[in-house]
């Protein structure tokens, strides 16, 4: 086994597995062996051999905490949610004060919007956390918001609050806040001018947009701390926070693409890296400008102060849900044969987001990927339909937001390309999606 568990710390699974599948073969309930085996296949992405092999394992030694817990993330790999909640439960039994269990727990009961349970298991995860000053309080409590926004939204607000008292540079807080509070905002109606510097929200979303970010948060600080309800700071300040929790990469200099100001109605008002941002953003699929132009489409970059449904092209949109629950005017990016992005989340595309993380920040590119997405014909609709339904079987998505449906799905990916030849980096050759946007380059719509 010493040989076995090295190949394994070198995460050479598909070695390790090979050989645990033989001291299965002659020694069949050897649950040691079952479980490293069922972990194994769990890092392959093989789920249905690990549930298998951990299905065994938890047979024979029903009082281990961890078998039950790997079982229980693989069973809802697989989909299996109420599953997966009755092996968490047998985990927790045997291991009652394990913050990650309870806190796995909650969020499997708030996915079956069991939210007296989600709280239940979430409030003993947060007494744990507090009792053992676990880094994780921050993350649990935001949580808990979550959970309270589909409950009581004052609660929530009250936790979001609480949260920017505690952990002032946390940009997950402000950014989830922003869309509570926006009832108590009154909006501008200048659509149009990415330019004001006053009042002061503007004054520091100008300093934000050219990189000043320390002294954009110290605006936006002082704006929340005199008024609680000022939407435009927390969209703000979330923005230049995550700017620095992840850094910024340098981007290529970029052709400016012909006409980009007939497509992008405010282009003129952007500065020069701005501008060099938008041209990284469309030039994988720029040919796609002219054609949006010729069908008189516009994009259109919103000032921070303004709703993306006050715009005549977005007002049936006023009163309606995306996705069925998150409703249109609460969004800083809306696309379709318009589309409009938050002036403040243009240098998302910069954020130097670690490997791993299932987020693929580039605005700009993913609202474009929408319009392009009009001009598609069936056959390579049916080809991204193909792809995003395997992605479903397997819980396998380049992104969280990517798997909310089949345009996003898209726009997603059209958005890690951009992110990718923005900086200049190898496309995987060996990932489908990312060759069908690169035949996309040679498409022409018919008829146009």
């Amino acid at each position: 086994m010493d040989h076995i568990k090295e190949l394994i710390n070198n995460q050479n699974f598909s070695e390790a597995v090979t050989k645990l599948e033989k001291l299965i073969d002659s020694d069949p309930d050897n649950c040691h062996v079952l479980s490293e085996a069922g972990f194994c296949y769990a890092k392959m992405e093989k789920y249905e051999h690990a549930s298998e092999k951990l299905q065994m394992a938890s047979k024979l030694d029903p009082y281990n905490s961890w078998i039950w817990q790997y079982y229980g993330f693989v069973l809802f790999q697989l989909g299996k949610v109420s599953a997966s909640i009755n092996a968490l439960k047998n985990s927790i039994k045997y291991n009652p004060g394990n913050i990650w269990i309870n806190y796995q727990l909650a969020f499997l009961y708030n996915q079956k919007k069991d939210f007296a349970s989600s709280l239940k298991y979430l409030d003993k995860a947060i007494e744990l956390s507090q009792e053992n000053n676990s880094e994780q309080l921050l993350e649990l409590l935001s949580f808990k918001a979550l959970v309270y926004e589909s409950l009581d939204k004052k609660k929530a607000q009250e936790i979001y609050f609480l949260l920017i008292d505690r952990f002032e540079n946390d940009p997950s807080a402000y950014d989830r806040i922003s869309s509570l509070v926006i009832n108590r905002f009154k909006f501008s109606k200048d659509l149009n001018n990415l330019d004001y510097a006053s009042p002061d929200y503007n004054r520091a979303t100008q300093l934000l947009r050219n990189g000043h970010l320390d002294k954009a948060i110290k605006i936006y600080k002082n704006i929340i701390k005199k008024n609680r309800y000022c939407y435009p700071a927390y969209l703000g300040i979330s923005q230049a926070l995550y700017e620095i929790k992840f850094g910024t990469r340098v981007l290529s200099d970029f052709n400016v693409t012909p006409k980009i100001g007939n497509l992008f109605k405010n282009y003129d008002q952007l500065n020069d890296q701005e501008k060099n941002i938008v041209h990284a953003s469309i030039a994988p699929l720029e040919h796609f400008v002219e054609i949006l132009i010729k069908f008189n489409s516009h994009f259109m970059l919103v000032p921070v102060d303004v709703k993306l449904t006050d715009y005549p092209s977005n007002l049936y949109l006023k009163n309606k849900n995306y996705l069925g629950c998150i409703p249109y005017h609460t969004l800083r990016g809306i696309g379709g044969n318009n589309a409009f992005a938050g002036i403040e989340r243009l240098r998302d595309i910069l954020w130097n987001v670690p490997k791993g993380i299932k987020f693929t920040p580039a605005s700009i590119a993913h609202e474009f990927a929408h319009q392009v997405w009009c001009f598609l014909d069936p056959d390579i609709i049916s080809e991204i339909q193909k792809h995003y339904k395997q992605a479903q079987k397997t819980n396998k998505f380049i992104s969280n937001y990517s798997s909310k449906n089949i345009q996003e799905y898209f726009a997603e990916y059209y958005s890690y390309y951009a992110r990718l030849s923005a900086a200049n980096l190898e496309l995987p050759d060996d990932d489908k999606m990312l060759n069908i946007i690169t035949s996309l380059k040679d498409f022409n719509p018919a008829g146009i």
